[in-house]
């Protein structure tokens, strides 16, 4: 009976925490969504004849940081990989080139990763835990949403060096579920973490 108790608690527990995650994902993809609308209205847009990976590119630097990361990884998997600086329209961008100067895509501020771990650190921060192990956990799990980010960023340079068409499927598809799956992996495993020390608690003081 008591065993019961224990598992049928954890179970409505992992429901309790599986809805906030949801809600505090869905409170934090509002706000990017209403503050990259505030802005676009400000910034230039990236001409026909560049795609950009999300928002138009802003050429600040940690859109220059993750482009020159992501032209290493991608000449590490494959070749041909060059970063350029480009203005159009009054627009400075920050742009993936492959050798023949073909721009492939622009690193905006949507493909650097900081939404994913501002996101991430907010389901952590609502999540059940010790606040010193969720900062250090959130720290850990930024890195890797980090290092995910430009391995998907790399991997559709790749995909799209030779076949434009793939930008897209690669991009929205499987570029996002990557990411957005390394976060919310990160939380599951710290939830199950929790939840079992909390069932161990609770076998020995009974």
């Amino acid at each position: 009976m008591a065993l019961t108790n224990i598992f049928g608690d954890s179970l409505k527990m992992r429901i309790r925490c599986t809805l906030i995650m949801c809600m505090t994902v869905m409170m934090c993809e509002a706000v990017f969504d209403v503050a990259r609308t505030m802005t676009a209205n400000d910034a230039g847009k990236i001409s026909d004849t560049e795609t950009s990976a999300g928002e138009d590119g802003s050429g600040n630097v940690l859109c220059r940081i993750t482009a020159k990361a992501a032209v290493a990884v991608s000449n590490g998997l494959s070749e041909g990989f060059v970063y350029q600086r480009r203005e159009t329209d009054g627009t400075v961008s920050d742009c993936l080139v492959n050798e023949n100067s073909h721009t492939l895509f622009t690193i905006s501020p949507g493909c650097t990763g900081l939404r994913q771990v501002v996101t991430f650190a907010c389901i952590m921060l609502t999540a059940p835990g010790r606040a010193k192990q969720k900062v250090g956990y959130i720290l850990i799990g930024g890195i890797i949403i980090l290092t995910v980010n430009l391995l998907r960023i790399a991997i559709i340079a790749c995909t799209c060096h030779d076949a434009m068409e793939w930008f897209y499927p690669t991009h929205d598809i499987a570029g996002a579920t990557s990411v957005y799956g390394t976060m919310v992996l990160l939380w599951a495993i710290h939830i199950e973490k929790w939840i079992k020390r909390g069932e161990k608690e609770k076998l020995k003081t009974r």
